[in-house]
């Protein structure tokens, strides 16, 4: 768990927190340097934290059971830095960056000490991170890099898979499912998934009203899931699987 920001000290303000005991106790723990970060990504794997943010080289990471020994990359050819949000796969790391409006795919193959750009992303789609406002439809989902995107134009969403990192989204494969359940498309809070299950959440732009879709096949297709036992007003906010 971390603040928006973490500080670089273990004096400082705003350390983050890990829990090895299912949430019994929390220690501590801070990233490389000094002074603070804001935390543009974060994500793990089994084996390392990612994290994204606003310096030269943009990413830094560390053994999920070491969360006091922090790496910087050691270059970032990517021109395109300003990171939304990061995805870890198993051997790769997938990078969500935003330049002048345009959307690109920036990757990293087994530990990112140099983030490369695989290309860009239809423009007239929004990738909505897990940034300031919280709200991450991408994940990593058995074996495959699963990214939505939303075009607040037309109330359409999009969701990307790609086996591999490097993956050009130019050529992805990528399905449109109706986000029609509400008008004026806002942005999708939670994607997760297990095997070959994947759900995904989207609301409109107020946060009134919202809708769940769920994949059987890997992301190849969705479908509606049932709320009707819901009527308040609101959205799914987050979705664990376990």
């Amino acid at each position: 768990m971390t603040y928006d920001t973490i500080s670089q000290d273990s004096e400082g303000d705003h350390p983050a927190y890990v829990s090895y005991d299912n949430g019994r106790s929390f220690q501590t723990w801070n990233v490389s340097g000094s002074g603070e970060i804001s935390v543009d990504g974060i994500d793990c794997n089994s084996s390392y934290l990612y994290i994204a943010f606003a310096n030269q080289t943009h990413i830094q990471w560390a053994p999920v059971q070491d969360l006091n020994s922090f790496t910087l990359a050691s270059s970032h050819s990517a021109i395109y830095d300003q990171y939304g949000g990061i995805i870890a796969g198993t051997s790769g790391v997938v990078g969500m960056a935003e330049q002048n409006g345009d959307y690109y795919s920036n990757y990293a193959t087994g530990l990112p000490q140099d983030m490369q750009t695989a290309g860009s992303y239809p423009v007239s789609y929004t990738f909505y991170p897990l940034s300031a406002s919280r709200h991450s439809g991408a994940d990593f989902v058995s074996g495959s890099y699963h990214i939505g995107m939303v075009d607040t134009g037309n109330d359409t969403c999009r969701f990307y898979s790609m086996t591999s990192s490097d993956r050009n989204p130019s050529s992805a494969s990528y399905v449109e499912p109706g986000c029609n359940r509400v008008s004026e498309l806002g942005n999708l809070p939670a994607l997760t998934g297990t095997g070959s299950a994947v759900l995904t959440s989207y609301r409109n732009e107020a946060g009134t009203d919202g809708a769940v879709l769920y994949s059987t096949d890997g992301g190849q297709s969705y479908s509606h899931l049932n709320l009707n036992v819901w009527n308040d007003a609101g959205y799914i906010a987050d979705i664990e699987v376990d």
